[in-house]
């Protein structure tokens, strides 16, 4: 005896809105009452359908790779931000560190040259580094 929906008792036709046995979704390729409208691209051409239920997800989901990405982010943004508080230290010196100021062509007076070398002294316990100072 044939199928309701015709053909032999192999070749079934196609029920209205069934998307599986004991689906409470329905799906279709028409617009019903309810339904939403979805896509999905099959070598690169738009398939649409109706469906009444979220279709599943079949690739790697978009919130997983963000919620990867946040963390390397996070991970990235506490490194940059210890080694901030880092604070750096005085060069040790293993040889006779002194500034110099050598004016070889008499732009400074004996008063500007000693506060020059006042200030590099100065400079030298700050930072460690013996600045010199020389005109041609």
């Amino acid at each position: 005896m044939p199928h309701s929906s015709g053909g032999g008792s192999h070749s079934g036709g196609f029920h209205s809105g069934s998307s599986g046995s004991g689906s409470s979704s329905r799906s279709s390729s028409r617009y019903f009452e309810g339904s939403h409208r979805y896509v999905y691209y099959y070598h690169n051409r738009p398939y649409y359908y109706y469906s009444d239920a979220k279709p599943p997800e079949t690739e790697t989901s978009l919130k997983m790779i963000a919620i990867v990405c946040a963390v390397i982010a996070a991970i990235i943004s506490v490194a940059i931000l210890l080694m901030g508080y880092r604070h750096p230290k005085k060069l040790k010196t293993d040889f006779e560190a002194v500034p110099y100021v050598e004016d070889r062509i008499d732009v400074m007076t004996d008063a500007e040259e000693a506060k020059l070398t006042e200030t590099l002294e100065d400079f030298l316990k700050l930072t460690g580094i013996a600045p010199v100072i020389v005109t041609e």
